[in-house]
């Protein structure tokens, strides 16, 4: 029943999602629109585009594409939460016991044994000698 509940909450988060990314797209159209009027109105008191062509891009870019960029962010979120949910991989699967009685907050009886360098290379049973070297 709690894997359902969650389901339901991540559906709602995605509908949550996709109506902000809704407001935010009406919202980009808005400011381009009004982008548009502004640089009219500039237009006619005699801005050219061939002298001001960054000018004219750099406004568009600061105050609607920002706007856009957000919208389509967050409406990919909400599709991939949804597609999420869909799927069933939303419920929380418990991990695969390991072979044995084996918890990890228990040290083992034994401490594995590690070998040096020199062991791996010549085997077991090399000593050093008094100056450093390996018989």
């Amino acid at each position: 029943m709690d894997d359902i509940l969650k389901g339901k909450k991540v559906r709602v988060l995605s509908n949550i999602l996709l109506v902000i990314a809704a407001l935010l797209f009406a919202y980009f159209i808005w400011s381009v629109i009004y982008c548009s009027t502004v640089l009219a109105s500039n237009f006619q008191n005699g801005l050219t585009f061939k002298d001001h062509v960054y000018q004219i891009f750099d406004f568009y870019m600061q105050n609607s594409l920002g706007h856009l960029f957000d919208s389509v962010i967050i409406a990919a979120l909400g599709v991939i939460l949804r597609g999420w949910a869909a799927s069933g991989k939303l419920a929380a699967q418990a991990p695969a016991a390991p072979a044995g009685d084996w918890s990890p907050f228990e040290m083992p009886d034994e401490a594995p044994e590690i070998k040096t360098g020199v062991e791996e290379a010549y085997g077991e049973g090399i000593e050093d000698d008094k100056e450093g070297k390996i018989l």
